[in-house]
């Protein structure tokens, strides 16, 4: 049983390269169709049509005859040991070829539109579904009676804030008032001591003249005519105070 190598390299989204121990290929394409070349110019088209198991592949290309003169050589040197080619440059021109192929085939294959699957877009939905669920958390009955205690709460404290001002102005209007009624009590009260001291107060009057005296001889005045008035009546009678004795 002989060696076997092969491994796939995916070097952009539908286009793969394939190495194996004897030559190397280039697939581009989706699941349904794609083209395989290889660097032997062998060209494969396979069509596959999903869920069904059907499929069809073309094979065109890549004869592999070798000259009557090659069959010659190696009958020839059939017990003689090959010559070891170099195996670096073979690689590099098979890769050139690969990518020459590759770029014919981009230019010329159309390039699909390429459809979404049931499972992506279920994905997304589910992706979409989870970004409102968490943009618009769902507001549960207890949070709900939680903010309507915390609103009437904020609603007592703040008429409670209203009426404590409205207190406290109330207050600074009876004090106000008060302040005001004692002031006026106690003007009444001044002007009724005054009143009482004038009325007490007793000056001279004499038996001519407008003024009253605070002595009965002031200036040419005749005592035994003179005569005593209370300041109040005296001032109500329309005599004037003496600026002499006074």
């Amino acid at each position: 049983m002989g060696l076997r190598f092969r491994k796939s390299i995916k070097i952009a989204p539908g286009v793969k390269v394939n190495l194996n121990k004897n030559s190397t290929s280039v697939s581009v394409g989706t699941k349904g169709k794609h083209y395989t070349v290889n660097s032997k110019g062998k060209t494969t088209t396979t069509v596959v049509i999903p869920g069904t198991g059907l499929s069809y592949s073309s094979t065109s290309g890549g004869g592999n005859k070798k000259s009557s003169r090659e069959s010659k050589s190696s009958a020839v040197s059939k017990n003689t040991k090959p010559k070891k080619k170099n195996g670096c440059a073979g690689c590099l021109t098979s890769f050139l070829a690969v990518f020459g192929i590759l770029f014919i085939l981009l230019m010329i294959i159309p390039s699909g539109d390429k459809k979404e699957s049931p499972k992506e877009s279920s994905q997304q939905q589910v992706e979409q579904t989870s970004e409102k669920d968490v943009s618009q958390p769902e507001i549960t009955d207890e949070q709900a009676e939680q903010e309507g205690l915390a609103a009437e709460q904020a609603e007592m404290e703040r008429i409670a804030q209203e009426q404590a001002e409205a207190e406290c102005i109330a207050a600074e209007q009876a004090e106000a008032e008060r302040i005001a009624a004692e002031q006026a009590e106690a003007q009444r009260i001044a002007q009724e001591q005054a009143a009482q001291q004038a009325q007490q107060q007793m000056v001279w009057i004499s038996a001519t003249g407008s003024k009253y005296h605070s002595v009965p001889d002031c200036g040419r005045m005749d005592p035994a005519n003179a005569y005593q008035m209370s300041l109040s009546d005296a001032q109500a009678n329309g005599y004037g105070r003496c600026s002499k004795c006074h």
